[in-house]
């Protein structure tokens, strides 16, 4: 590549992407930048420094992905091994190779494809494999692919709900399907796929209907009595406290909102249609003029149409509030209720893998998370095992595939074994392990903050701690090797190195 001969203003980037193997590092990198020959540079480098072709590890988004740097890493290697530089690694080896460089390639260019390189769920698979009894998994089990275990899913889902809906039964489904029977339907689908997504899958915390019941009762009879005391009677107020009036009559006289009858009701319960615009959300309360009139009609001055006006408004709103206040908790009631009843569908899929003795994608990470979290002597190996690991496309790393990478590559301290605790580089742990990629300008569209300020990777759930990044040391490609105009185009390439430091005795 001729435009490599020439000094780049990312040189620096480059040199220390490459050949610093004693650190963690992040790599952001635009299009076009020659990620993927820094990644396989980085790892023949680390051949040429003698380090063993079955302790490097990298991670890449795609199958065709991993090939490629595969591939990329026996071309830099074949050439070192010849004594001639590629030119996307002339800025890190200005000095050319010694004698020991070429003996140490020598030696990994006959055990190249004891590199791992390959997917997410391939390099679970393998950290899973040698410690069936650990990981608790059929040591004889074959891996479904996602179109298999997305179809098996399907199936048992919708044999469950033909069961659970034939057998005469009541409760929320039963009720919810007479309602709305085809919204219903694909709620469990979703609710299923993401029990099966998120096994610790839980419905917000939700306040008792009770009070929100007492809290709209309340407001609206607040509202009449004070429109009772008023000097002046401004006759669309009056209408809209009727038409609230009404609503909690019709609370006060239906079924207990306890019973799943009731709940239903109360969630699929509309505002009176007087008090709503098309939409059929609460219309906003401008009834200013009219107070004016009516306290004019009265004798009152227009200061007191106006001080009649806003106490309205308050009531009003109180009332909106109260309401929308109480469906929302109807909601968050019925949808507990339903990740309750959608429970047993993962029991079922977990029979039929275990019968068939199959695993999914999501078992292979699971089963990897919980042998690192669990198994402190499989850990510790398993981290000495793959002493330097690459992670391409890091934004596209969910919260459970990162804390592999930490639990695989930190040391946790104190015995504390809350993942996002584990101290990140700089001095305290993961020295020089780890090295990730990843599409920062996406995680930017989907709105997911990689980190705190400028990096943070935040993890869903009612709790949100964070993995703090800082720590690395970050490393921008900016110079685009194609001479395509970066202009008006964000970066968009994490690549992060982590290396797992070695005990000194």
């Amino acid at each position: 590549m001729s435009s490599m001969s020439k000094m780049l203003k990312d040189d620096s980037a480059r040199r220390d992407a490459i050949s610093l193997h004693d650190r963690s590092i992040l790599v952001e990198a635009g299009a076009g930048s020659g990620k993927t020959a820094v990644m396989a540079g980085r790892i023949a480098a680390m051949l040429a420094e003698g380090v063993a072709p079955c302790s490097i590890a990298a991670v890449t988004f795609t199958e065709l992905a991993a090939s490629e740097l595969l591939s990329r890493v026996r071309e830099f290697v074949a050439d070192l091994s010849s004594g001639h530089i590629a030119a996307e690694l002339r800025v890190a080896l200005p000095d050319g190779l010694s004698q020991a460089h070429r003996g140490n390639l020598a030696a990994a260019s006959a055990a190249i494809d004891e590199i791992t390189c390959s997917t997410i769920h391939g390099f679970c698979q393998r950290l899973i494999k040698p410690y069936p009894v650990e990981a608790d998994i059929d040591p004889g089990a074959g891996v479904m692919d996602r179109n298999q275990a997305d179809l098996a899913f399907i199936e048992i889902v919708e044999a469950w709900l033909r069961e659970r809906l034939s057998g005469g039964q009541g409760g929320i489904l039963a009720e919810m399907v007479l309602h709305s029977p085809g919204e219903t339907v694909a709620l469990i689908h979703k609710i299923a796929e993401n029990l099966r997504r998120r096994r610790t899958l839980a419905a917000p915390p939700v306040s008792p209907l009770a009070g929100h019941l007492t809290a709209f009762r309340q407001a609206t009879a607040d509202f009449a009595a004070a429109l009772d005391g008023t000097a002046a009677v401004e006759p669309e107020t009056v209408m809209i406290v009727e038409r609230l009036t009404e609503m909690a009559t019709a609370l006060a006289n239906g079924p207990d909102p306890a019973t799943p009858t009731g709940l239903v009701r109360l969630l699929t319960s509309r505002p009176h249609p007087d008090l709503c615009t098309k939409s059929g959300t609460f219309a906003s309360y401008r009834k200013k003029g009219k107070w004016a009139a009516a306290a004019k009609q009265s004798g009152l001055s227009k200061a007191d149409g106006d001080r009649l006006n806003d106490a309205a408004e308050a009531h009003y709103t109180a009332c909106c509030d109260a309401w929308v206040a109480l469906v929302q908790a109807a909601a968050g009631h019925a949808l507990a209720a339903l990740i309750e009843e959608a429970r047993p569908i993962m029991e079922r899929y977990r029979d039929h893998k275990r019968a068939s003795a199959q695993l999914d994608f999501d078992d292979l990470i699971f089963a990897a998370r919980d042998l690192l979290r669990d198994h402190d002597d499989v850990r510790s190996a398993l981290g000495q095992r793959f002493a330097h690991v690459l992670v391409d496309e890091f934004q596209d790393t969910d919260p459970l595939q990162t804390e592999i990478f930490w639990r695989l590559c930190g040391e946790p301290v104190d015995d504390d074994n809350d993942w996002d605790r584990i101290p990140n580089p700089a001095g305290r742990a993961l020295p020089g392990r780890r090295s990730q990629a990843g599409d920062l300008s996406l995680s930017r569209r989907r709105r997911r903050r990689l980190c705190p300020g400028a990096r943070r990777l935040s993890r869903p759930g009612p709790r949100q701690p964070a993995v703090d990044l800082d720590q690395f040391p970050l490393l921008r490609l900016d110079s685009d090797l194609r001479q395509r105009a970066l202009r008006g185009r964000a970066l968009g390439r994490w690549t992060a190195g982590l290396h797992r430091p070695r005990s000194v005795s």
